[in-house]
């Protein structure tokens, strides 16, 4: 399966993903090893401060910033500290997350499915052993 790209929740094979031009070439599973191999094989032949140039030229169209890197990190940093952090995580280990299973392999179905737990929210700052489950009521903006 191609990476979900812009598209949050939705999983492509590599054919769809070629059509989509998210990828530019879709390789059978049964001709991947052989590629993989001669491609290898021929890139190995190039002279390396061509090969340094062409790194330092696609890494400068396509990486982004350090600031956007930043703000991105912080945004993730923030998510993770949100009280119903918690308890979504606990139910997407107890699917099969970080796991060999169906979660992984098609992590996108499950995007959106896991909810927040009324009676699960973690104070802030509690950490481990500190982290105590509360009350607090159900409703429909429980759910994220």
């Amino acid at each position: 399966m191609a990476s979900t790209g812009p598209t949050p929740g939705i999983s492509f094979d590599g054919e769809l993903a070629e059509r989509y031009g998210y990828v530019n070439r879709a390789v059978p599973d049964a001709e991947f090893v052989e590629f993989v191999n001669a491609f290898a094989e021929r890139v190995s032949r190039f002279d390396l401060l061509a090969l340094a140039d062409i790194k330092r030229f696609v890494n400068a169209a396509s990486l982004p910033t350090d600031d956007t890197l930043t703000a991105e990190m912080d945004a993730f940093a923030e998510a993770v500290a949100r009280p119903a952090t918690p308890s979504i995580i606990e139910q997407a280990l107890e699917q099969g997350f970080q796991q060999r299973s169906d979660v992984e392999l098609n992590l996108g179905a499950y995007v959106g499915k896991v909810v927040h737990k009324p009676g699960t929210v973690t104070p802030a700052g509690a950490v481990g052993a500190e982290a105590q489950k509360i009350e607090e009521p159900s409703s429909q903006s429980d759910r994220l």
